[in-house]
């Protein structure tokens, strides 16, 4: 009995625990990637959030940004990712990463399959991850937060499925079923277009700045086909 009593104690000790398991206070929080190319080299744009901005009103942080965005540039998406690590002050973590904004540049030269393969193929990300093209400046874009400075993820670019439901004029796209069009022969994938408008709100003092839908962008594995617009933006 005492030799089965220190066999059952010792084997507590193999077991697996949480020892390699990071504090969610010790981590900051891809929320969005921005992927622009010029002269030779992709721009990388990372959205963090302040997750403190979700609490109860006696809790939410007050009185600080909400938005924080990191930027690199490199020969490729991935050099661009580890030049970020360099000066980032804590581990990124990318469990939490909603969407993806393409601009024509990266699409015109042939970088979508590049963004894709990198963004599946690292554990953390999901197959959920939104998809969007633009021909605006995607800093821009990823500085826009909704009315009455909420949360910014519960924007446009994120919170889909709730403005969708009222309406519904371009489907929201995630990166799952954008590699199922682009797999099947004969298809096209489109990715949403989406810019900034300043036309349509404003507070007391200034115009909003709003992120809207526009179109679509037409691409396939090899080549990417253009914009089908709404209208001229």
């Amino acid at each position: 009995m005492k030799w089965k009593t220190l066999t059952i104690v010792s084997a507590f000790f193999l077991l697996a625990g949480c020892w390699d398991i990071e504090e969610s206070d010790r981590l900051d929080y891809v929320h969005g990637i921005g992927v622009d190319y010029e002269d030779g080299k992709v721009i990388l744009y990372l959205q963090l959030v302040n997750l403190g901005g979700l609490g109860t009103p006696e809790t939410a942080v007050k009185e600080e940004d909400q938005i924080t965005i990191a930027t690199a540039s490199a020969e490729d998406v991935n050099t661009a990712i580890f030049n970020i690590y360099k000066s980032a002050q804590r581990r990124l973590y990318w469990g939490h990463t909603t969407f993806i904004i393409l601009s024509e540049a990266t699409l015109e030269n042939n970088k979508l399959k590049e963004v894709l393969d990198l963004v599946n193929r690292y554990p953390e990300t999901r197959y959920r991850i939104r998809m969007f093209s633009t021909k605006d400046d995607i800093s821009e874009l990823m500085k826009v937060s909704p009315t009455f400075k909420g949360s910014p993820i519960f924007s446009r670019l994120t919170d889909l499925n709730n403005a969708y439901e009222q309406s519904s004029w371009i489907k929201p796209l995630s990166n799952r079923e954008l590699l199922i069009s682009l797999d099947e022969p004969g298809y096209n994938g489109f990715i949403p277009a989406i810019r900034v408008t300043e036309n349509t709100w404003q507070t007391e003092s200034s115009p909003e700045p709003m992120v809207e839908p526009i179109g679509v962008a037409s691409v396939t594995p090899e080549m990417f086909k253009g914009f089908l617009m709404a209208y001229d933006i």
